[in-house]
């Protein structure tokens, strides 16, 4: 599993107060895009032609209204959020996938997402393949460990399909 959303009782760190009160400067200038994603998402430099399908589906200021306004809402277990109700629903049918089968690439330079959200996934799932530790990854994963994260994916998948021919 290469995507790690929040739980609404284990939200994310506080955001830095650029995302939070300098939202208009953050929605002209693509700052998620230009500064978190190329400066501090990954290990690696990003060139130009990295960074190209991060900012595809957002090119204009309008389109990244939703991006500007993530941190306001990512405090988690606040009623008064427009996100709240589908949180609480995703989170009650988490058991739901309690016997699926799972599996984890984590990022170990991840600033957002620490031990206790790994923890957390290792608890959702009953048959867990992992945590596959990337020790040189951060947040934007793919980008930092793709090759050994598709050998994962690969290995995994081959397996299932033995298991449930």
């Amino acid at each position: 599993m290469c995507s790690k959303p929040q739980f609404l009782h284990d939200p994310v760190p506080n955001l830095p107060s650029l995302f939070r009160s300098r939202w208009k400067y953050a929605v002209e200038n693509n700052f998620f895009v230009e500064g978190f994603v190329a400066r501090v998402g990954t290990t690696r430099y990003m060139t130009k032609e990295d960074l190209d399908p991060y900012r595809a589906p957002f090119p204009t200021p309008d389109d990244r209204m939703g991006m500007a306004r993530m941190p306001n809402i990512w405090g988690g277990g606040h009623p008064g959020y427009e996100t709240y109700v589908s949180a609480v629903v995703t989170e009650a049918t988490l058991p739901i996938l309690h016997e699926k089968p799972a599996l984890i690439c984590w990022a170990c330079k991840d600033r957002t997402f620490r031990r206790r959200h790994l923890a957390r996934w290792q608890y959702v799932f009953a048959h867990v393949d992992g945590p596959y530790l990337l020790p040189k990854a951060r947040h934007f994963l793919q980008e930092d460990a793709a090759p050994e994260i598709l050998d994962h994916i690969e290995r995994w998948r081959n397996e299932l399909v033995l298991v449930y021919k």
